[in-house]
């Protein structure tokens, strides 16, 4: 059954009339970070925790470091749950991933999300930083607490890093052998998300997610660096959960 798939999480299964939020991790993430969602999710939605391979609950199986095996695990996982209304959010390499999604679902003429949350994230039209996949460990370590990818006391925690340096190359490799990609139409209406704080991805690189955007644009800034997703855990849920109710309502457009 498709509510056993490895790849989806649900916290409850969806109702037939329920819109479904399938969630994105980012980067060296897991599916954990979306945990309290469910519980705040308004009336009518369900939510989906995506746990990519090597992840989290999944940390016994193969990392995936391209983006066409993450897409076909996900159309495949996810396509019994495509008859109903359905929406994406993804933070940082998972709103990358969500993005290519909906438009591999566009190209392939199937159902599309009736929203696309992207959150703190870079489109793939051009790379954003210097390939670091496969520097040296220290170099590697480095380039990643610089670009606040890991937190210092994960990075000098060798048995964490042991852990968590092979999930993190993976992850980085798929975004760095995917781009550059042309700019992709996506007829879906898009809501990013932007930290204030953020030196990661800054707002000017989120905001060139409008050049993908054909329908409805929407930016929002959030206080908070990178992480504002479990720094503003409470602001970014709201604000995602007032676009899900109106879409409940047909209101956004």
């Amino acid at each position: 059954m498709s509510e056993l798939s490895p790849w989806l999480i649900f916290d409850r299964l969806p109702d037939p009339d329920d819109l479904i939020l399938f969630c994105l991790h980012f980067a060296g993430g897991q599916a954990a970070v979306f945990r309290q969602w469910q519980e705040n999710a308004p009336q009518g939605t369900a939510i989906c925790r995506v746990q990519l391979p090597g992840h989290g609950t999944r940390m016994n199986e193969p990392l995936l470091s391209d983006m066409e095996s993450v897409l076909d695990g996900l159309l495949h996982a996810s396509s019994p749950w495509l008859g109903q209304r359905f929406a994406f959010f993804g933070h940082s390499m998972g709103g990358t991933i969500a993005a290519e999604w909906a438009i591999r679902l566009q190209e392939e003429n199937m159902p599309l999300p009736q929203c696309l949350f992207i959150s703190a994230s870079e489109p793939a039209h051009k790379h954003w930083w210097p390939p670091c996949s496969d520097l040296p460990t220290d170099a590697f370590r480095s380039f990643i607490f610089s670009n606040g990818g890991i937190p210092r006391e994960v990075m000098e925690h060798e048995e964490l890093m042991e852990i968590f340096e092979p999930i993190l190359r993976a992850d980085y490799a798929l975004l760095e052998s995917w781009a550059p990609k042309p700019v992709r139409s996506i007829h879906v209406p898009i809501v990013a998300f932007a930290g204030m704080d953020d030196t990661v991805v800054p707002q000017p690189v989120v905001r060139e997610w409008k050049r993908f955007a054909a329908s409805a644009w929407e930016l929002r800034h959030i206080p908070g660096g990178h992480f504002f997703i479990q720094t503003h855990a409470e602001l970014v849920m709201s604000s995602t959960f007032d676009c899900l109710t109106k879409l409940n309502e047909g209101a956004l457009e």
